[in-house]
């Protein structure tokens, strides 16, 4: 049986933040925040933000996302999704 944190009815929330420095182009800041809901033990649908800032370039980005939680141990999980997203850019 899953373990209560991947659970129908439970909401999972996350995402990354990161940066990076490349002579090419420079300083790049990204955020990229989640949220999911499970629909079924194991199983959960949400959508995903994207941002990508740096010194030459903006994208902006938005779209569905879909997790399945095949393996999980004690506090331990393997997943794999899939995500659609459309984004937006200038420079």
């Amino acid at each position: 049986i899953a373990p209560a944190n991947i659970r129908k009815g439970n909401v999972a929330v996350g995402g990354d933040l990161g940066a990076s420095y490349s002579t090419y182009s420079g300083s790049t800041l990204y955020l990229n925040p989640s949220a999911e809901y499970f629909i079924a033990d194991r199983f959960s649908i949400g959508g995903m933000l994207t941002t990508t800032l740096s010194e030459n370039f903006q994208s902006y980005g938005i779209g569905p996302s879909a997790t399945y939680y095949f393996w999980n141990q004690n506090k331990w999980a393997a997943s794999t999704g899939l995500a659609v997203r459309y984004s937006t850019s200038n420079s």
